[in-house]
This record gives structure tokens, sequence and C-alpha cells, in this order.
């Protein structure tokens, strides 16, 4: 069942769809999958469609939610392509998420709060993730990251607490600020080698994380990167030239860095790596 409803901030004026009128910018609510979903007309001509968050007083979120590749109204097919800004923020009784093949953008803090949800994929339809998409979803165990899309955003899984597996595809070449702080759970992360970027606090507080090996094309490590990470004990540096750092650990004294054997001089040199306990080990390839 299909109801349709002008959005009170409607401003895009009147766009006929084969002989029917319909509101850019409408909302269609769609019952069709058994779940109740708020819809916006994106675009019209070229049947667009995006999730976006109950209004006030509207059907919450809830349970095993499948968002289906297209909805139709009347005579008219919309694809689902985008999830709205803050679409399922504390929805805090979803407890998973299908996306379909046909999206493209998840918009910011689009599952913010979804505090019971365990499970997400990521479909390789995906071209853009804003920031803050998964910020607080402490019950999410797992998360495969699209090959569609070359940077984990700012702040992605912040505070993600039960997160243990990480699957980052070869083709990353960026790890944004804070994508992974306060994961608490998280033990062990395997790097794609295509990486040259992790940003500042991307690892912060990461009380489980043990061991960490940095790829062999990384030239930058933002500062904090590995703050408040009480256990970790190892972390191995496969680039030849000392990456771009400063202050990436709060126990300098503590962690031990291993470098390639033939780089161990310059490292000793370098700001930012010579103040800590550094370790030639031959068997480090760059």
């Amino acid at each position: 069942m299909l109801l349709l409803v002008l959005a009170g901030l409607y401003a895009g004026g009147m766009f006929r769809a084969d002989g029917e009128f319909l509101p850019q910018d409408s909302i269609i609510i769609d019952r069709s999958t058994g779940d109740t979903l708020y819809v916006r007309v994106l675009s019209v001509e070229e049947r667009r469609a995006a999730i976006v968050q109950a209004p006030p007083g509207g059907h919450v979120y809830t349970g095993d939610i499948v968002i289906p590749e297209s909805i139709r109204y009347k005579r008219h097919t919309f694809r689902i392509t985008e999830i709205g800004e803050k679409a399922f923020a504390e929805c805090t009784d979803i407890k998973s998420m299908h996306l379909p093949s046909t999206l493209g953008i998840i918009h910011e803090g689009a599952f913010y709060g979804c505090t019971d949800m365990k499970t997400i994929n990521l479909p390789s339809s995906l071209r853009t993730m804003m920031p803050d998409a998964f910020v607080n979803c402490i019950s999410l165990t797992s998360v495969r990251w699209p090959e569609t899309i070359s940077e984990v955003t700012r702040n992605s899984f912040v505070a993600c607490r039960s997160l243990r597996e990480v699957i980052l595809p070869e083709g990353i070449t960026a790890i944004r600020q804070d994508a992974f702080c306060d994961c608490d759970a998280l033990t062990t992360i395997n790097l794609p080698s295509t990486l040259t970027h992790l940003d500042r606090g991307v690892f912060y507080s990461c009380d489980a994380l043990r061991s960490i090996t940095i790829p062999e094309h990384v030239t930058f490590l933002g500062p904090y990167l590995f703050f408040k990470c009480s256990s970790l004990e190892t972390i191995n540096m496969q680039p030849l030239t000392p990456p771009v750092t400063s202050n990436i650990t709060d126990h300098p004294f503590i962690v031990k860095v291993y470098v390639p054997g033939a780089a161990y001089k310059a490292y000793c040199k370098a700001p930012g790596w010579k103040d800590l306990i550094l370790n030639p080990d031959r068997s480090i390839a760059g």
C-alpha cells in the first residue's frame, strides 16, 4: 500500500510523470515490503528516491529492515538511490539492515545511534559515504567496506564497541579522522596495500588492539593515531621512507615499532619517530 504526502518544505514545483502530476520532494509512505518506509522523491524525470527520517509522530523503524531496490507510486517506479541524512538515527530497536544494489549514497549520520543493529551490508553500488554514518552502533559486530569507495570517511564507526571484524578491500587510499575511534572490541585490522593516509585519531581508544601493520605506501600518519590503545604492543612499519607523523602514541616507551632494516637509520633521524622504541627488522619488506 502506498500513500502520497506532500512535503511541507516542497519548493520544486510540479513535474509531470506520464500524465500525472507529482511534486518534486514529495514523501511517499511505502508498506509494500512489510516495513513502513518514508521515501522522498529526488527526481521525477530520473525516477530516483531516498529513504528519509520518519516525521514526528510517524512510524518508528524497528526490527529487521529490508530496503527495496524500488518502490511504486501508482504506475510509476522509483529507484532507491540514497539513504537520507539521519534517516535511521536513534532507531534503537533496529536489529538488522539490508541495503539494495541500487544505492549510491549514504548521507551523514544515517544510522547514528542504531544501538541494537548487529548487521548491515554495504552494496557495491555505493559511491559516496558521508561522515558519522554508523556512530554509536554499539552492537555492530562486522563490516565489509565497499570496493567502490576509496576512503573510509570521518567518524564512520565511532563507538562501535562490538566491532570485531573490519574488511577493507584493496583500492582504499585513506582512512579519515576518528574513523574507528572507541572501537573497544577491535583486536586486529588488515590495512590494504593501497593505503597512503591514516588521519588523526583513526584508532584512538581502541583498547583491544594489540598489533598493526602499516603498509608500504603510507606517507602520512596523523597525530593521536594510537592514543589510549592500552593493549597495543607492536607497530610493524613497511614503508622504506618514514611517513610524516607526530605524536602517534601516548605510550612511546611501551609500544615497540618494527621498521625495515634498510630504513632503520632513516627512521631514527625522522621527526616523530626518533623518540619511539625502534627495532630494525630485516624480515619486513618495504
